[in-house]
């Protein structure tokens, strides 16, 4: 289904005149069949109203130049993720707008403006969802370089703490460490048998008090 940028164009100035009257019914709208959406906004919704009427000129306006608009777009999906707007919520919008377009053009709503309009709002929800997508995937791709400098140090101490260990066991098991333990043993109990007897010896020396 192909967007009719020229149909779009017309049938968007024909609403700008009664933009403010066309904005408020769009929220009603939007609010009546989805009150969960009053979320989104704040209890003034003015001027939601007047910033979501420029998205929308700008969009139309640029409709034929899709690089530009997917671009806008996506910077916009970026923005509104942060409001808890996700893709399904893009069709509550989309409905309450064609809801409110075929309203206001009555008899003059036409099955091929209709269908142009179907067509541009899909497009719009494609690319906004494209932004999320992206973001969310910039946003992964960040937490897992966190992840692993935050590892690095830990990583490093693990490494080290195993090569010292290593370290130890070899030179635990080499001979010259086997051989040098052996020596320090004989040594301890040389000196051991020595102090004992000495102080054997100094017992057997001592006069005999009972005389």
């Amino acid at each position: 289904m192909s967007i009719n940028v020229k149909l779009i164009r017309e049938s968007f100035d024909a609403i700008k005149p009664h933009s403010a009257e066309v904005m408020e019914h769009f929220f009603e709208v939007l609010f009546t069949g989805h009150p969960e959406a009053r979320g989104w906004f704040k209890a003034d919704v003015s001027g939601q109203q007047k910033l979501l009427l420029a998205s929308f000129s700008h969009v139309v306006e640029y409709l034929s130049d899709s690089k530009h608009v997917s671009d806008y777009l996506r910077k916009m999906g970026v923005r509104i993720v942060n409001h808890g707007v996700n893709a399904a919520h893009f069709e509550w919008v989309a409905e309450s707008l064609m809801n409110t377009f075929s309203y206001y053009f009555g008899e003059q709503w036409s099955e091929e403006l209709n269908a142009s309009w179907i067509a541009a709002f899909a497009f719009i929800a494609k690319e906004l969802q494209a932004g999320i997508s992206a973001d969310n995937k910039k946003q992964v791709e960040q937490r897992r370089e966190e992840v692993k400098a935050s590892s690095l140090p830990e990583l490093a101490h693990q490494v080290a703490d195993g090569l010292f260990k290593k370290a130890i066991e070899d030179l635990m098991n080499s001979q010259a460490m086997q051989k040098a333990i052996q020596d320090k043993a004989f040594e301890i109990l040389t000196k051991a048998i020595e102090s004992q007897a000495k102080k054997m010896i100094s017992e057997v020396q001592k006069p005999d008090q009972t005389k």
